[in-house]
């Protein structure tokens, strides 16, 4: 029995330490205007990634890498005009943990 608990105890730390992104929304991310990221997960820098979406609608490709360490729980992303407005995601990853967004708009300045 004590062993199940240990076992219990300890996915649920993975569990509660497995990184997400935990913005409310993606609305008004506009190219020049600075956006910040939220997540919540802890230890190793995190790597946040820009995906466009391929072909079929659940392919997404990574188009540019933000940051690669990030630490934290906040990012402030700007834009730049070298991604074209348009449908995107992002990836957030921690260690072997990943996580994504949901899909959102970036606008023109």
């Amino acid at each position: 029995m004590h062993l199940l608990t240990t076992a219990a105890t300890l996915l649920a730390a993975i569990y509660v330490q497995a990184v997400m992104f935990t913005n409310n929304g993606y609305n008004g991310i506009t190219i020049g205007r600075p956006f910040t990221l939220t997540w919540s997960g802890s230890g190793s820098p995190v790597s946040i990634n820009v995906l466009k979406p391929r072909g079929s609608s659940d392919l997404l490709e990574k188009l540019v890498t933000l940051t690669t360490t990030a630490t934290g729980t906040s990012y402030t992303w700007t834009p730049s005009a070298n991604i074209p407005p348009g449908t995107y995601a992002l990836s957030i990853c921690q260690g072997t943990a990943s996580n994504y967004s949901p899909r959102f708009q970036l606008s023109a300045a």
